[in-house]
Formats: structure tokens, C-alpha cells, sequence
């Protein structure tokens, strides 16, 4: 059973990675840079991920949403993933994140949510 599951996943590694390209080519095709790149990844046993990223004037943004398997009954908002960055000049960008912790804790579902401030200083 363990040879069969590590060969379903390595089937569906290699078909995301198929997909994801032409996923990305056509809704670039019929949007231009609002959608640069779409994402299909397997995620743990039986659950996938999916990302849209882009970019509107100066705001980047990228929305990922995790489905499948082992969601214990969460709400469907709850398991988005948002970032959306403000470039104000390429040297400042104001960022803010929701995003999955690093470290899980036992029963809790929460998202981090970050403000952050980036000034690239050069010498």
C-alpha cells in the first residue's frame, strides 16, 4: 500500500507540473499580467493547493486556496492564503500577508496575518 500511495503521489507531482504551465499560458493569454501565474500542487494526503498570482499597476497580489482532504470541517475562508503588496518606488513596498504557520499547533486552524514594511537601503 505504501508503494501504491508514494506512486499516486508522484502522479500527481508530475501532472500538476503539466498543468500548472498550461494553466497559466491560457489565462494569461486572455487577461495579460492581471493573472501571471496559476498554481496546482498536491498538498499532504488527498489535499491540493491553488494560487493565482499577479500584478494590477502597483499593487502585486497572490490568493491561494487550500482544498481536499483533511479540512476537519474548517469554514472554506479559512483556508485562503492572501498576499497583496503596494509598490510605492522599487526601493519601498508595504506588504500584507495571511498566510499558514510555520509550526502547526495541536487542534488550531488560526492564519498569521503580517504587516510588513521593506526599504532596500544600497551602498
Amino acid at each position: 500500500s505504501e508503494k501504491t500511495s508514494a506512486a499516486s503521489e508522484i502522479g500527481a507531482n508530475t501532472a500538476s507540473t503539466f498543468i500548472s504551465p498550461v494553466l497559466t499560458n491560457f489565462t494569461n493569454s486572455v487577461v495579460g499580467d492581471f493573472i501571471n501565474d496559476v498554481q496546482l500542487n498536491q498538498k499532504g494526503e488527498g489535499g491540493y493547493n491553488f494560487s493565482v498570482s499577479g500584478k494590477v499597476q502597483k499593487i502585486r497580489y497572490s490568493l491561494g486556496y487550500n482544498f481536499g482532504a483533511n479540512q476537519n470541517g474548517s469554514q472554506p475562508i479559512n483556508r485562503a492564503n492572501l498576499r497583496f503588496e503596494y509598490l510605492f518606488n522599487p526601493n519601498f513596498i508595504i506588504s500584507l500577508e495571511r498566510k499558514d504557520p510555520v509550526v502547526l499547533s495541536a487542534g488550531l486552524e488560526e492564519k498569521i496575518n503580517e504587516l510588513v514594511l521593506k526599504y532596500k537601503f544600497e551602498f
